[in-house]
């Protein structure tokens, strides 16, 4: 569980007795929440275990520019009247009878004052002998702190300055901005504090509403079959709990009381797209929908139970990636919605440029918020188109940017090669003499598939997929006869021939249907992207290469057996010492 593992975090530091830690989390209510569980249940076990009384020994503080600071109190209080189920002992799992409950201030109270708040918290006297941990939790603060280096002071001599004996005291920032001052950026301990994940979404939804879980759909309310109730929590994952909590009030209205997963998927697109650089992507696509490519199709395939309980118990670790290369409209983006709707996993398009910000730091903090976005929703499948764009400035970043190209895009390739999130990266690259070679390497992706243009079987497949997709029947057409007609064209072109060939007909007044003509005209009139690119897509094979003793690419593997076949470059090889075959070097600066 996320939730429990951000409030052991948070226990760990207080046991370490750190006095300076800014939570970066963007989720208020529910963050304090944990915040106050996670104080209460450290103290719990220090007044067991050294025999003293809760009440005298914890002051628990909460500060704002509106409430000033908030003394509290420990109350009586049972865990089954609260609807969320947070109030559970961190290390002990069991049920918390006491809760910290906040005390209302006067409203001409002078701490709404930051540093009249910061000197009465310093000053605060032990009720009595014996160890005291004394916590504020101070909120918004980022704006504060701005050019203002008395603030900064204060909170450099509360940290640093000697406390009184047996006294700890523990600051903590809370902010939706992860901007901790300079001056006391090596002070500070960070948490970033995480989603919640299924498991925390599960018991969360089951806290805010009766739910049931039977055989059999009813409709009823409250009731959900088990594959009902994965729908709705998969629909919440990826959400904070203050949203979870108003996309189900919004389906409640709707649906009269009954969470719909559909329309909680609707909403939470809505969320992450007007919040990240994240796009939730239509996957009603399958395998039978792409035309070639039938080794990458077995290879996804296998890999289908790859994310399940029983791949996990048996030692199957599941894929990380895979790397597409090849020539544009050969199929690339849409296989990745392909493995999307083969595997039942969401999948989302993550386009890198969109975390770039003016503002200095925002750059890399938007990188790792999406990240932690995606950690959030898996399984998943997340889809990066062109990535050798996303890469392009990474060299002179330091001259350019002052290093923040660098640092995202490293920050993203650490990701990738450490992420324990089952989240699955497809990433397509037209133009490979871009990508850095840490990109190509194994560890990041487990494969790098070359897609070809389709050959005569593929073509004539491609054909009859966009016909019967618009309703028609291939076997009233010359299909052999097009794909003929139709060599190094992409299936992208073969697409657009099709939607052409049907305009044509419709403003044909003698023949008033599609017919073989009208898609033989069509193929005449497009110029395929070989004939005016025809330089760079045989560099790009030859980038790919061949081994003769694997019968394989050297630095790609092809999708299509049909390709390895044909596009093979005999020509590319060289004999070494040694007498194995090796692909000569590559250099398309260099080309003619």
């Amino acid at each position: 569980m996320q939730t429990k593992n951000n409030c052991l975090r948070l226990i760990n530091l207080l046991r370490a007795r750190t006095k300076l830690i800014y939570i970066h989390n963007n989720d208020e209510q529910h963050t304090v929440n944990c915040i106050r569980q996670s104080v209460l249940s450290w103290m719990i076990k220090q007044s067991v275990k050294k025999k003293v009384d809760l009440d005298k020994t914890l002051k628990y503080f909460e500060w704002s520019i509106v409430n000033g600071l908030q003394t509290s109190t420990i109350t009586p209080f049972d865990p089954k009247d609260y609807k969320g189920n947070i109030w559970k002992n961190i290390l002990t799992q069991e049920d918390v009878h006491r809760e910290i409950q906040m005390k209302e201030n006067n409203p001409d109270d002078p701490t709404t004052e930051i540093l009249t708040a910061l000197t009465k918290f310093e000053t605060e006297k032990p009720a009595k002998d014996g160890e005291h941990m004394h916590v504020v939790v101070i909120k918004d603060i980022h704006g504060l702190v701005v050019n203002n280096p008395v603030l900064i002071r204060k909170i450099k001599e509360i940290v640093l300055n000697p406390e009184p004996k047996n006294v700890y005291r523990h600051l903590i920032i809370l902010s939706p901005v992860k901007r901790i001052p300079v001056e006391v950026e090596n002070m500070a301990d960070l948490i970033d504090w995480k989603l919640p994940d299924s498991e925390d979404v599960s018991n969360f939804v089951k806290g805010l509403a009766a739910i049931s879980i039977v055989r059999e759909s009813t409709g009823k309310v409250g009731e959900y079959t088990e594959q009902e109730f994965k729908d709705v929590v998969n629909a919440f994952v990826g959400l904070p709990y203050c949203r979870i909590e108003e996309h189900s009030c919004q389906c409640y209205a709707e649906y009269s009381r009954r969470l719909d997963a559909k329309f909680l998927s609707v909403l939470k697109t809505r969320h992450i797209m007007e919040n990240s650089s994240l796009e939730l992507v239509d996957t009603s696509v399958d395998l039978s929908q792409v035309g070639g490519m039938d080794t990458f199709k077995n290879w996804v395939t296998d890999r289908t139970r790859a994310f399940s309980k029983e791949a996990e118990d048996f030692g199957v670790e599941p894929p990380k990636g895979v790397m597409l290369v090849g020539i544009q409209g050969c199929g690339k983006t849409l296989m990745s919605r392909a493995i999307s709707s083969l595997w039942g996993i969401p999948l989302v398009k993550f386009d890198p440029s969109k975390v770039f910000s003016k503002n200095v730091g925002d750059s890399e903090l938007n990188m790792r918020t999406t990240l932690s976005v995606i950690e959030a929703l898996a399984p998943v499948v997340v889809q990066i188109d062109e990535i050798e764009k996303a890469l392009s400035g990474m060299g002179s970043s330091n001259m350019s940017d002052g290093g923040t190209t660098a640092r995202v895009v490293g920050t993203l390739l650490s990701w990738m090669q450490d992420k324990k999130a089952q989240a699955f990266i497809v990433a397509t690259a037209n133009d490979v003499s871009q990508l850095p070679p840490e990109l190509l390497r194994k560890g990041r992706f487990d494969e790098i598939f070359f897609c070809a243009l389709p050959e005569e079987g593929e073509r004539a497949k491609i054909f009859e997929i966009h016909l019967q997709k618009r309703k028609y029947n291939p076997k009233d057409f010359a299909i052999k006869k097009f794909a003929t007609a139709s060599k190094n064209y992409s299936g992208a072109e073969i697409e657009q021939i099709i939607k052409s060939a049907i305009l044509f007909a419709f403003n044909d007044k003698k023949e008033k249907k599609l017919n073989d003509k009208h898609i033989l005209d069509s193929i005449k009139l497009t110029i395929p992207l070989y004939d005016t690119c025809a330089q760079d897509i045989e560099w790009l094979k030859a980038w790919v290469g061949w081994d003769e003793e694997r019968q394989e690419g050297v630095r790609a593997r092809f999708a299509s057996p049909s390709s390895k076949d044909n596009h093979a470059h005999p020509d590319q090889v060289a004999d070494t010492k040694d007498g194995k075959k090796v692909v000569m070097k590559m250099d398309k600066s260099k080309k003619d």
